[in-house]
């Protein structure tokens, strides 16, 4: 990967299988950064519901369709290896996984890549509310998680929290921006 004939500043990675309950409002938080330069990597990962045909809608009439691309995997392989698909083809300088069941607020990316350019780093990240919902919507817990509680000693987070701690750590984790070099495995 030619990191200096990069296309985009960013790219918003989304692995996507069987996630049509979620896809759509997924999609219009990312696509409604006020960060302009990004690209939306969407990985079809073979389910077997209409997420897939939600994408395709957006891309054909959002006013940023033109900068959603779609790869697709030959069999369901799961997120870990669609997140690698998305790394390996990656036109953004960073790259920012968002689960398809995730929102993002407006300002997300202009963010962290103000806090990157003030110190030129290679991996920024932040904070996250993990809301739980009963299955008719209503929201059951909002936890909200800091930086410190996220990486810091005495952390907070628990089961696949710690997972993101860890990716994090390595990687840039959930919220994050990071420069696309390495794989998930």
């Amino acid at each position: 990967m030619n990191f200096c004939h990069m296309k985009y500043d960013v790219t918003i990675g989304i692995p996507v299988c069987n996630a049509e309950k979620y896809i759509r409002q997924t999609l219009s938080s990312a696509l409604s950064q006020s960060f302009e330069n990004i690209e939306f990597l969407i990985v079809d990962d073979c389910g077997i519901d209409s997420s897939m045909s939600i994408v395709r809608e957006f891309q054909e009439t959002h006013f940023r369709g033109k900068d959603i691309r779609i790869l697709n995997q030959s069999q369901n392989m799961g997120p870990g290896a669609a997140r690698n698909k998305i790394i390996d083809e990656a036109q953004g300088r960073f790259l920012y996984f968002l689960d398809a069941d995730d929102l993002m607020e407006s300002n997300t990316i202009a963010l962290l890549m103000e806090h990157q350019c003030r110190v030129d780093a290679d991996i920024v990240y932040g904070s996250y509310n993990k809301i739980e919902t009963y299955k008719n919507g209503k929201i059951l817990k909002t936890y909200q998680y800091s930086y410190t509680e996220l990486i810091g000693e005495g952390s907070k987070a628990e089961g696949e929290d710690i997972v993101r701690a860890n990716l994090l750590n390595m990687l840039g984790g959930n919220m994050e921006v990071y420069k696309p070099q390495f794989g998930i495995t």
